[in-house]
């Protein structure tokens, strides 16, 4: 993301979410472990820079949305809290 490269970088991030996408096969573990979390919140960021006149407020809403099924707390701090202000923004 500091080279500026955010094609690349979202895709890369996609690639790794989408890796760790699913439970976990360990009792009391958390739901998606923070990797997912973190590359998350960092493309729902990129999503949201990028959301000129708000062409993609239904994306992020959705993606969103999904994620609070998975875990209402998004993770924990501090992807909880990147999360839900770029879902605040949006008055979503």
């Amino acid at each position: 993301l500091l080279a500026g490269e955010r094609e690349a970088a979202f895709v890369h991030l996609r690639d790794v979410a989408a890796a760790l996408d699913g439970p976990t096969a360990e009792p009391g573990a958390p739901a998606r472990p923070a990797s997912f979390w973190h590359a998350w919140s960092l493309m729902l960021g990129l999503l949201a820079d990028e959301n000129t006149q708000g062409a993609r407020s239904g994306t992020i809403r959705a993606h969103i949305k999904r994620l609070e099924a998975i875990d209402p707390e998004f993770g924990g701090e501090p992807w909880r809290r990147r999360i839900r202000r770029i879902r605040d923004d949006l008055g979503a």
